[in-house]
């Protein structure tokens, strides 16, 4: 993991939450914190905008149109800016594909489906913070 070095925590405590849109945003903001480990102990120059879809598709259909599996596409949409400039330093889209099999339970299918989504989140979590170590402080080297 990149992230493990103190540095790269200092370089991710220069970052602000701003916003957070999208279903589940509470609990995208909360990984975030928690993936970006997020402390706040020295004044933000950064701010983090981030915007989180889901979307369902068939996978596996039978001959009778019945779906067997499901594939969930979860998408993450970034914006960070300078906090004094409002400049844009960097933005992407980063998503991932999952999925899971149906099951005669409703229940267990929202469970399953809900899973998969989280465990989405987490891993893009993850991979926005690579990408925002990476683009901070090749920024700090060319300055």
């Amino acid at each position: 993991m990149l992230a493990k070095d103190n540095n790269n925590y200092k370089i991710l405590d220069e970052i602000k939450i701003s916003k957070v849109n999208g279903p589940n945003n509470l609990k995208l903001e909360r990984i975030l914190k928690e993936s970006l480990n997020l402390s706040y102990t020295n004044s933000p120059i950064y701010s983090l905008e981030v915007t989180v879809g889901f979307e369902n598709t068939s996978m596996a259909i039978l001959k009778d149109s019945q779906t067997t599996r499901y594939r969930v596409k979860v998408i993450l949409n970034y914006n960070l800016k300078e906090i004094n400039t409002q400049k844009i330093i960097d933005s992407g889209n980063l998503y991932l594909y999952s999925s899971y099999d149906v099951s005669a339970s409703d229940f267990m299918n929202y469970i399953s489906e809900k899973y998969v989504s989280e465990n989405g989140l987490i891993e893009l979590a993850e991979e926005l913070k690579n990408r925002l170590i990476l683009v901070i402080s090749t920024r700090r080297n060319e300055q």
